[in-house]
């Protein structure tokens, strides 16, 4: 068996690194290496053994005298150095104490310190073992000596013996070995030349024990039990018998004997990762394993094949040359030897142990890592191997404090508070046109914002004057006058209009044009704008004509901002989110995505936003942080809609499953979107990591109604009620109505399953099965109920509208329906880019009216003023088109009217309907706002309208769904230019209460 490792002509002492793997080994010359008889000191050199195929030279220094002993200490109790201490004993009888670093980088002063105490050659140190106490360094010398040195401060160390006077007991003769209890860090043994062997009790400062050799033979090694603090191996050169004592049972008779060396013991270790190994070199040339547990050999490591010999005429050369003085455990496997003829040898005896192969063969210590970021942990030194400890190991902590901080305020709603949080930390344009959309007035900051400050606007504007301020338009030529003045007189405003225009005279063309009638009007406005190519013609031209598509498709992509804001300023609600998915689709085409996008976020389309955000993912730098990212936009912009959505669904998984990694499942299992084999195995995964680390905890029991469920999917339902024009009292009585049909209708879970989302789960500790809710991660002992809604009664059918109502105000019910579409996201955010409005008086006179308009009875700051208009009051339109002042009461002649239409909307809430349902009940409840708005308006409404409305409401109390359908198209036969605004609503009223009432 070959060496694996050798170093040439190097007859030295050995320590082994003491960090780390041991992979680094000390070696301090015994001789001067030089020919004659001068002496010319030692060297200590520092090599590493397997980092190339053959020993590495680290470092090197010269020292004054040659080397007897030298140990190596972790100094884990008084950490002096990154790798440790290194104190070698010398021939001179000084011990010196390097710092292995400051060799390792060429330091011009290693040595730390050089103590002289011993009178002789230092023959033996020793560094205890004991972690806490391995600062403590014996030596031995040849002066009978034997000194205890503490090195927590190498540069100054103490230095004291171990039993002082009056105690008589100590070595008369040179001192060979020094050793350390392995087990009680203040019990230290010695041996001399005469057989006597000390076991000293520093604590008590006398001898513990003395052990004599009968045959008075030098006691030239001694080693301790690694694992047993009362069992001492001694051994003597001139005897071939290794003794084991069990200082318990007798210090005169040894436990065991290991007979096989014949000669004598040079020297011995015993193993520290196996304390059932022993290794010993005697003068027999040869080294043996031994196997403690049965006293026998169990390997011998051959000698290298004879070489030439040396010396004086071959004298000293052959086997006994090359005998090897030195042996030393380097761990798991690897033995170290030092041989007369000047070598160094590295063996790997890593399989001895046979058919009971050795500990370092087993994983005596180790980790392993789990899924759900769950560590275990066994086998270390300081528990003996017998505890495993579980916890949780976090890889990305700030996509813990990300994910932590985010659901923080998805919980308390604070989606403003969380938008300006991420503005702040450079998150983009993305972020604040979100915060925007849960502002009341969302398009009034999306007008300031792309750079539209009313206020500032008007005042520039009134400090700007042109060069021929106040220049009147060039006079009418007579015989022209005279053409127009006589086309009046026989009341034809066509030929007065065309002669203004052919000549010039566009401003008395536009007001004779408005006596002319509506035609005439709005050709004269036609004939102006062609005439006309100033900017912000096309502008007002697009608003009056109604046009704003064509005037999207012909805007400059480069001034989107300009395009945007005018669409803010003027789009209707229910025309705004195509127009804006319009300029997005422009600027997507011409390449600028980013800026499509908000633009998409505008319309509240999710599906075209989702596209760039998957694009922009793909692109990101790090994919967790990108990943955290994605997945809180379209969380904060969906809020939470249920649906499936592919590819999204799998990056939701994929931040799933890196959330229960980081040790948050509960947050994880809100995330796992999707259905399928895959899905399933995700949540139940999840769901096992909750329940494990939730074990001999009693879950939490928190029964949800149907409403806490709604408000809970639906996080602005207290924002919509504060826009809701009817007041919170219908929501109350809804809800205690609800609570009344649960407790009477609940179903035990036994008899019809659990309720969606719930699954039933076996808890490890106490065999008991409890509940877990896959969606919310909410637990549960006691089976779930699934909360059942029944619809009120129907109003019972009367001839005569009702003077009370039986629901006094409409409550949306959150929108489950198609995904997506604008109203549901509309109605989600309260108000939004749909619903608001960014000049309330240009909303009113264009149409652009919502059910969540926030300024209803409130003057809006720094809004357009229009001419006509008082201030503070809301403003609508007249059968004539002029602006008139509405009142803010409803006349009491139309409250019958509006409390049935109330009660009508009320029960269709309660019904079970589907997503185009709901989609329908909302255009209803758009529509009864309008209508209600409009009756409190004077003259908003001509007194026939107003009477078919009643005939309808009429019908609709008496269910008879034909007569309401015949007075629905009547109307829009007749007025829907000046009403579709709200007959659109009764239409889909009519046909909701058709199915459901």
């Amino acid at each position: 068996m070959a060496p694996i490792r050798t170093i040439p002509d190097m007859g030295a002492v050995v320590a082994w690194s003491a960090l780390g793997p041991k992979d680094v080994i000390a070696c301090g010359t015994k001789d001067s290496g030089g020919v004659g008889f001068d002496d010319y000191g030692g060297s200590l050199s520092l090599y590493s053994l397997f980092q190339e195929d053959t020993p590495k030279l680290l470092a090197s220094i010269q020292t004054p005298s040659r080397f007897s002993s030298l140990e190596w200490s972790a100094m884990n109790s008084k950490p002096t150095s990154p790798t440790g201490l290194l104190a070698g004993g010398m021939v001179d009888g000084t011990v010196c104490l390097w710092d292995p670093s400051l060799l390792l980088s060429s330091s011009p002063s290693p040595l730390l310190a050089s103590i002289s105490r011993h009178t002789g050659p230092c023959t033996s140190l020793s560094f205890n073992p004991n972690p806490n106490s391995n600062h403590l360094l014996s030596t031995a010398g040849s002066d009978s000596q034997v000194y205890v040195m503490s090195l927590d401060r190498p540069d100054t160390p103490s230095v004291f013996i171990p039993a002082p006077p009056p105690n008589t007991t100590v070595h008369q003769n040179p001192c060979l070995q020094t050793s350390w209890n392995s087990r009680v860090p203040h019990i230290l043994a010695s041996s001399d030349t005469s057989g006597l062997t000390i076991v000293w009790d520093l604590r008590q400062k006398k001898p513990w024990c003395t052990l004599l050799s009968p045959e008075k033979s030098p006691t030239s090694s001694l080693s301790w039990n690694p694992a047993e603090g009362l069992h001492l191996i001694t051994a003597s050169t001139e005897n071939d018998v290794i003794k084991l004592y069990d200082l318990r049972a007798s210090t005169t008779m040894p436990l065991a004997t290991l007979e096989g060396h014949k000669g004598g013991v040079l020297d011995l270790d015993w193993c520290e990762e196996d304390e059932r190994f022993l290794v010993s070199a005697g003068n027999d040339n040869r080294t043996v394993i031994w196997d403690l547990h049965n006293c026998k050999e169990v390997l011998e490591i051959p000698l290298e094949e004879e070489g030439t010999g040396g010396g004086f005429g071959g004298i000293g050369g052959g086997r006994a040359g090359r005998k090897r003085c030195e042996v030393g455990w380097g761990g798991r496997g690897v033995i170290s030897t030092v041989s007369f003829d000047r070598k160094v040898e590295v063996h790997n005896v890593m399989g001895v142990g046979g058919q009971k192969p050795a500990k370092w063969m087993k994983k005596g210590k180790g980790v392993s890592l789990e899924w759900g970021g769950k560590r275990v942990v066994w086998g270390g030194k300081e528990d003996g191997g017998k505890i495993v400890t579980i916890d949780t190991v976090v890889e990305r902590s700030d996509l813990k404090e990300g994910a932590e901080i985010f659901e923080g305020h998805v919980q308390n709603k604070t989606f403003i508070e969380y938008c300006q949080r991420k503005m702040e930390k450079g998150g983009g344009k993305v972020w604040e046109f979100m915060s925007m959309i849960f502002h009341d007035n969302a398009r009034e900051r999306l007008v300031q914002y792309l750079g539209f400050d009313a206020g500032k606007i008007g005042e520039l504007a009134r400090s700007v004057e042109a060069e021929g301020v106040g220049v009147k338009e060039k006079d009418m030529a007579a015989d022209v006058e005279e053409s127009v003045k006589n086309a009046l007189l026989v009341g034809d405003f066509e030929v007065a209009v065309d002669c203004c225009f052919r000549n010039g005279h566009l401003s008395d063309a536009l007001v004779l044009s408005s006596c002319g009638g509506a035609t005439l009007w709005q050709e004269t406005q036609k004939r102006y704008f062609q005439s006309e190519s100033r900017s912000y013609l096309k502008i007002v031209s697009a608003v009056i004509n109604h046009n704003l598509m064509d005037y999207v498709e012909a805007s400059d992509v480069g001034k989107w901002g300009e395009t945007l804001a005018v669409l803010s300023t003027y789009a209707k609600s229910e025309e705004f989110p195509t127009l804006c998915e319009a300029l997005g689709a422009k600027l997507d085409a011409g390449g600028d995505k980013a800026s499509a996008c908000l633009t998409y976020l505008c319309a509240l389309n999710i599906e075209k936003a989702v596209e760039f955000w998957t694009a922009e993912l793909e692109s990101a730098p790090e994919r967790a942080l990108g990943l955290q990212e994605f997945v809180e936009k379209v969380t904060v912009f969906s809020q939470g809609e249920e649906r499936e959505w592919g590819e999204v669904d799998k990056l939701f998984r994929e931040y799933a499953d890196m959330l229960a990694n980081q040790g948050m499942p509960e947050v994880a299992l809100k995330y796992v979107k999707g259905k399928g084999e895959e899905v399933d195995i995700l949540r139940e995964r999840i769901n096992k990591a909750i329940a494990g680390g939730a074990v001999n905890q009693q879950p939490v029991q928190q029964p949800v109604t149907q409403q806490q469920q709604q408000q809970q999917h639906n996080p602005y339902a207290q924002q919509q009620q504060q826009h809701n024009p009817y007041g919170q009292q219908q929501q109350q009585q809804q809800q205690q109505q609800q609570q009344q049909q649960q407790q009477q209708q609940q179903p035990p879970a036994a008899a019809g399953g659990l309720p969606p989302g719930w699954i039933a789960m076996q808890d490890p500790t106490s065999g008991r099965t409890y509940y877990a809710n896959q969606q919310t991660g909410q637990t549960t002992w006691d089976p779930p109920v699934a909360p059942v809604a029944v619809p009120p009664p129907a109003p019972a059918p009367t001839q005569s509208l009702p003077t009370t109502p039986q629901h006094p105000s409409v409550q949306q019910a959150p929108s489950g329906g198609s995904a997506g579409t604008p109203q549901n996201l509309a109605n989600k955010y309260g108000d939004g880019f749909v619903s608001s409005a960014s000049n309330p008086q240009l909303a009113a006179q264009y149409g652009n009216v919502g059910t969540a308009n926030p300024y209803n009875g409130a003057a809006r700051p720094a809004g357009a003023n229009v001419a006509g208009s008082s201030s503070g009051q809301p403003v609508a339109l007249g059968q004539d088109g002029s602006l008139i002042e509405q009142r803010g009461e409803i006349p009491k002649e139309f409250e019958p009217m509006v409390e049935s239409l109330k009660s009508i909307t009320s029960s269709l809430t309660a019904c079970t309907l589907n997503g185009s349902e709901k989609k329908q009940l909302q255009e209803c409840t758009k529509g009864c706002d309008i209508l209600f708005q409009r009756l409190a308006t004077p003259n908003a409404i001509d007194p026939d309208t107003i009477a078919k409305t009643q005939t309808l409401v009429l019908a609709l109390v008496a269910k008879d769904y034909g007569t309401a359908g015949q007075m629905s198209q009547q109307m829009a036969n007749t007025v829907w230019k000046d009403h579709k605004d709200w007959l659109k609503g009764m239409k889909f009223l009519i046909q909701l209460a058709g199915k459901k009432l």
